[in-house]
């Protein structure tokens, strides 16, 4: 039976804090800022004046070893430079999806760029997630340690007229990931992901390699759709359920900057320059 975790269930965990549970994080961040109405990556967007590589960078590094940022060719040269200028001696390494064949086909870019041995477990974080809180993801890291046997943990919210819903089987496990991109979901309500998971790293890769592509074509391989195959043994997966839908927002418009922007603001993190 699949775990799932409240976020203060997950406090009270008695597992190793993440800086001696070594973790590397992976950020698909090949897309363009295109719906945004912005000519380069997306992850250079400013927010508040930053770019999101910027805040998405401070927090990952405070909690994980290294990064791996997966960058579109067309996309390096730009992200190489705000990287020289904002983390010039940070651990961040850029790999490449040769094309925009999906987010799994994105994080496979990463493999040749993550030492195993050295980082057994890494953390997945779409490129936009700026408004991710540092005690989220110190949250999911506990509860992945908490687990020996730990192959994937998932942050998630139930919300309404989800873009994504897992649905599970009686016993919490998994069965099947719908997404809206090809239509609305028939759910009113349902179990949305919010962009941030940790996976065992082996598991996640040979899961990944031996995916089968899109039958709808394009060569796609996407990443969701597969998390019902990591749901093999017990302990495989655990979920942590979070309240907070601030933290869930994904920047794709120019409204959702508005938003992200107005949500940092009130947190008092981050300043608008003067």
């Amino acid at each position: 039976m699949s775990a799932s975790f409240s976020e203060q269930e997950a406090d009270a965990l008695n597992a190793p804090d993440a800086p001696s549970f070594s973790f590397t994080a992976i950020v698909p961040a090949a897309g363009l800022g295109t719906r945004l109405g912005y000519t380069q990556p997306k992850i250079l967007y400013p927010i508040l004046g930053q770019p999101i590589l910027a805040i998405l960078l401070r927090l990952l590094l405070r909690r994980c070893e290294r990064v791996v940022l997966v960058v579109s060719k067309v996309g390096r040269p730009a992200i190489e430079r705000a990287l020289a200028e904002h983390f010039p001696l940070a651990p961040v390494t850029l790999a490449e999806q040769a094309q925009p064949r999906g987010m799994g086909d994105a994080i496979l870019a990463a493999e040749p760029y993550v030492p195993f041995a050295t980082y057994p477990h890494c953390l997945v974080v779409w490129g936009d997630q700026v408004t991710l809180e540092e005690k989220t993801l110190e949250r999911l890291q506990r509860l992945h340690a908490h687990r020996p046997n730990a192959k994937l943990t998932l942050a998630t919210i139930e919300r309404e007229n989800p873009y994504i819903h897992f649905e599970r089987c009686p016993e919490g496990k998994i069965i099947a990931v719908h997404e809206a991109r090809r239509g609305p979901l028939p759910w009113a309500r349902g179990e949305n992901d919010c962009g941030l998971f940790a996976f065992h790293t082996h598991s996640l890769f040979d899961i990944l390699r031996s995916a089968p592509r899109s039958p709808m074509g394009g060569d796609e391989l996407n990443l969701l759709p597969h998390f019902p195959r990591f749901e093999q043994g017990r302990g495989s997966v655990a979920t942590l359920r979070l309240t907070d839908d601030t933290e869930t927002l994904g920047v794709n418009t120019q409204g959702d900057a508005r938003r992200v922007e107005e949500i940092l603001l009130k947190r008092g993190r981050i300043k608008v320059p003067e």
